[in-house]
């Protein structure tokens, strides 16, 4: 009897080690999410999150299956843009040497998505929280290149808002989710000014381009005049050469 008691004692004593040691979620710090990641079977796809109960029977193999830890915190920059308007020095002198340069900010702050944590540890080697700061480094960097290059409109003056660059953004970083992402607008130029002064810019080269067709053609009409005067002469010269007779018919003539 006292046998068996001891082997029951035992019995639970090793069931309750391997609950234990199967739930893989046990040792996870509080604020943080897990990623499973073990020799027999790679990388979990899902992702262990705080306060849910998961046990999972490889771990109980020695130093088989380890759970990876990683605080997900917002990362958060900002950066300003500056420029002109396309052509704004050579319009500027048609609208009274108007000033088309313009100056945006750019806030913004976004966090990885939970559920995306086990591809950048199976792909992109992401083990820990330092791992994950230097990814969100990149993004950041990323994110502000693309802002950089993007083309600024009046709409973007007049909204604070560009749908197209974050759609291209969240194209290019799926694992990542915006909690901000805000233009403001530093220097903002004379839009209207801006037009106006196209318009004469315009309205002056359309001007230039029908004066100078009208003096080419002014110029090709004098030239086949002589070329016609010249072409005649060459004539009277071709028959004055075979009939020299004719000559002396012509001042007889003028006589």
């Amino acid at each position: 009897m006292k046998k068996f008691v001891v082997l029951l004692i035992v019995l639970v004593l090793l069931g309750g080690a391997g609950f234990f040691v199967g739930w893989a979620g046990l040792t996870l710090p509080l604020g943080s999410v897990g990623v499973l990641r073990s020799k027999t079977h790679g990388v979990d796809p899902a992702v262990i999150e705080e306060g849910t109960f998961r046990w999972v029977w490889y771990r109980l193999i020695p130093t088989n299956a380890k759970v990876l830890p990683f605080t997900l915190k917002p990362k958060t920059g900002e950066l300003e843009i500056s420029g002109g308007l396309s052509q704004g020095d050579t319009y500027k002198t048609f609208a009274k040497n108007a000033n088309f340069a313009w100056k945006l900010g750019l806030a913004y702050r976004f966090s990885i998505k939970p559920e995306h944590l086990p591809a950048l540890v199976r792909d992109k080697n992401i083990e820990n929280d330092e791992d994950l700061e230097k990814y969100e480094a990149d993004i950041a960097s990323g994110i502000e290149s693309r802002a950089r290059k993007f083309s600024i409109t009046r709409e973007l003056f007049e909204n604070l808002s560009s749908p197209t660059l974050e759609s291209e953004i969240r194209t290019a970083f799926p694992e990542i989710e915006f909690l901000e992402f805000r233009w403001k607008a530093l220097v903002t130029p004379d839009f209207a000014l801006y037009e106006s002064g196209k318009a004469l810019y315009d309205q002056y080269i359309e001007r230039q381009r029908a004066l100078l067709e009208s003096n080419a053609a002014e110029e090709a009409a004098r030239n086949i005049t002589s070329q016609f005067r010249f072409d005649e002469l060459e004539r009277y010269g071709e028959l004055l050469s075979k009939y020299p007779s004719l000559m002396e018919y012509i001042q007889l003539e003028k006589r």
